[in-house]
């Protein structure tokens, strides 16, 4: 899996989500992600390791499938997402999201003995909407429903089949054949969950607030949250902030339901220095280890020996509208966790502190 910082839009996901459901714990599912910035500012934020096996163990025939290993084939990730969240939402009870799910308002109380799940949009504009399944919810373990959609997985899996065969048309199926459990069932529409359709992910980008405001009052009752649809849109979301900014619909999301991911995002004015000099300073807050202390001149790019043993710094620019500052720390993972990267101008704060964006297993960056 992914390692270090969770990616901008899994990070606004969990913010959006500790926010706007303080009382309730958000656990967040991973191998390889720090969830240290969050943890500090988020208390209820929670990690859990993946492990498939302990999870999938919820269901005889779960754990049958996963050893067998045909979920390997294909998109075998999206397999494997399939599975897990249908396990825990039998083995736990509770809500499922997406980490591509960013939350605008508290997740509703539930229905005693219900399970909950919301449609999307059909493209055509008729009545014959998919059920979706980003977002699951059930307030206790071993609900019929989530049993008969496991037994409906193991039953019909397809590996070769098409994308949404093993996910979001496995709802349609078991809503079909367990006719006697339906009433238990609350399927909610689309403006609910999914105000956003699908095939109108343009809107992102090329819309503003004011779209975002029409999206969450769509329908009756509250959105709890805009589905992203990350696997059509993966390539635009990687310039949140930076070419999409506030007036775009993507851009006022993060700045309402996210604001910490937001500033983390924004490149602020602030940051682009028109003085000739530069002070870069790479902090562990946690320690008040400082890793660099490294002059910037217009003219120069300089590489320079950390004060961590096996740590280097590459420090670049580019000049645009002054100085757009790009550092890179290279060492060792377990150093390079909850980094900082602060700048000042000719030696006085210019009041700009950003943790870092990404990460892989020993590279940090990050944007000022």
């Amino acid at each position: 899996g992914e390692r270090g910082v969770p990616p901008p839009v899994a990070r606004c996901a969990i913010e959006s989500a500790a926010r706007q459901n303080p009382e309730k714990t958000v656990w967040v599912l991973s191998d390889g992600w720090s969830l240290a910035a969050l943890h500090g500012k988020f208390p209820n934020v929670k990690h859990r390791p993946l492990e498939p096996e302990r999870t999938l163990s919820v269901h005889s025939g779960l754990l049958e499938w996963f050893s067998a290993g045909e979920w390997r084939a294909g998109h075998r990730f999206h397999h494997l997402s399939d599975s897990m969240r249908l396990a825990l939402v039998l083995g736990c009870g509770g809500t499922y999201l997406d980490t591509d799910f960013i939350s605008v308002a508290p997740i509703p109380a539930m229905e005693p003995g219900a399970f909950t799940l919301g449609f999307e949009d059909a493209i055509d504009g008729t009545e014959d909407r998919t059920m979706c399944n980003a977002v699951l919810s059930t307030p206790r373990p071993g609900h019929p429903f989530a049993r008969a959609l496991v037994d409906e997985f193991v039953q019909t899996f397809d590996a070769a089949a098409n994308f949404g065969w093993n996910g979001p048309q496995l709802l349609g199926r078991a809503w079909r054949d367990n006719e006697q459990i339906r009433e238990s069932v609350v399927r909610a529409p689309p403006a609910r969950f999914y105000p956003l359709p699908w095939f109108h992910t343009a809107k992102l980008f090329d819309h503003g607030p004011a779209e975002l405001e029409k999206l969450l009052r769509r329908g009756p009752g509250e959105a709890v949250g805009v589905h992203l649809w990350q696997s059509q849109v993966r390539a635009q979301l990687k310039f949140i902030g930076s070419d999409y900014a506030e007036s775009t619909l993507v851009g006022s999301l993060f700045s309402r339901a996210c604001p910490d991911t937001w500033k983390w995002l924004a490149v602020p004015a602030q940051s682009r220095l028109s003085k000739s000099q530069a002070r870069i300073r790479i902090i562990q807050p946690g320690s008040g280890r400082q890793f660099s202390s490294v002059e910037l001149q217009r003219s120069k790019a300089h590489r320079v020996k950390g004060g961590q043993p096996g740590v280097e710094d590459q420090v670049q620019r580019e000049e645009e509208a002054g100085v757009l500052i790009q550092a890179v720390v290279e060492g060792p993972g377990h150093v390079l966790d909850d980094l900082h990267l602060c700048m000042t101008a000719d030696g006085a704060p210019v009041g700009h502190c950003q943790p870092v964006l990404n990460s892989e297993p020993d590279k940090v960056y990050a944007q000022l």
